[in-house]
């Protein structure tokens, strides 16, 4: 698969990680937890949720210019970054929407997901070029 048609695959492996981080968010929440510390615990466990189905499906097939660990050590700079931008995201969303923490969130990680696919395709699990 090349391009944009491994993004349904993304998407779907996105979905399966925004499932851990949405649930554990929203149990935290309604835990009584604040929406921001809930969402500091509960994106790790979509990270993880990430790296395993985007390496094992989204992605299976490629010549792979990295090894698992290089790419393990490539998606967690990317996670960080895009884990930065979605919490600087959801606090600012939370001044506008600060009844509504899971639209809130729901604004933040679409909008660094986009960016997310093209750095993971292009840079974390990218395919070595042959000469």
């Amino acid at each position: 698969m090349h391009g944009w048609a491994q993004f349904p695959k993304f998407l779907l492996c996105g979905m399966a990680a925004a499932a851990a981080d949405f649930g554990l968010y929203g149990w935290l929440v309604r835990a009584g937890l604040n929406p921001l510390p809930a969402h500091l615990i509960s994106r790790p466990t979509g990270g993880l949720v990430g790296f395993l189905g985007h390496r094992c499906w989204t992605f299976r097939g490629r010549d792979y210019a990295h090894p698992w660990w290089g790419q393990a050590g490539r998606y967690a700079v990317v996670w960080i970054v895009a884990y930065v931008a979605s919490s600087v995201l959801l606090s600012l969303h939370l001044l506008w929407l600060p009844h509504r923490p899971t639209l809130a969130k729901l604004l933040s990680e679409g909008t660094v997901g986009l960016v997310n696919f093209v750095l993971q395709r292009q840079w974390t699990f990218a395919a070595r070029h042959l000469r």
